[in-house]
């Protein structure tokens, strides 16, 4: 009985904490990938190149991990975060071009994940505007200052780049919304 119980009460803590395994693009210039999950909370890194790539913690990291070198558009490595803290990482092979951190909390929503995961950069842009999410894209629209609907598509992943150069210099907001029907609203300034 104590094994059923122990059992059912793992089962509730993972699924109202919202535990999930988040699929994130690995290739030359993915520099920067900072990410904010839960406790519990896995990220996958899929090959997206050729390259010969490694996924290795660095020195100071909460959690050791490294993938050893593997090579092939597809392959995937994937790190099961259990620890609260932060986790500097990099590819060994291409360190200055292939970085990021890990940070992981107690607990976060799905929603929470989502916001606190959202880069748009550069911001101010000029011709192109590009979305980073943990969440993949599914799509987004462009509203100016006064709520009129500029510019929609569809979104293209964990990685999305939106053409600007089509607006004129002010202020404008970008609403994304996720695969899951997640949305948030970004402010975003055209010179």
């Amino acid at each position: 009985m104590k094994k059923i119980t122990l059992l059912v009460t793992l089962l509730i803590a993972t699924i109202s904490t919202g535990q999930t395994t988040f699929p994130l693009d690995w290739m030359l210039n993915q520099t920067d990938l900072d990410l904010t999950i839960a406790q519990g909370d896995t990220v996958e890194w899929t090959w997206q190149d050729g390259i010969t790539h490694t996924v290795s913690s660095l020195a100071g990291s909460q959690e050791d991990f490294d993938s050893g070198e593997i090579t092939g558009i597809g392959q995937t490595f994937s790190v099961t975060f259990t620890e609260v803290g932060t986790n500097d990482y990099q590819c060994n092979i291409h360190p200055g071009s292939m970085n990021g951190t890990i940070s992981v909390e107690a607990s976060l929503g799905i929603d929470q994940k989502f916001i606190k995961n959202l880069q748009v950069f550069p911001n101010p842009t000029e011709n192109e505007l590009k979305v980073f999410s943990l969440f993949k894209i599914e799509s987004y629209t462009i509203y100016d200052f006064a709520g009129r609907k500029i510019i929609s598509g569809n979104g293209g992943g964990n990685f999305t780049i939106l053409d600007t150069s089509v607006l004129n210099s002010g202020v404008y907001f970008v609403s994304l919304t996720s695969e899951e029907g997640l949305q948030a609203t970004k402010k975003i300034v055209k010179k």
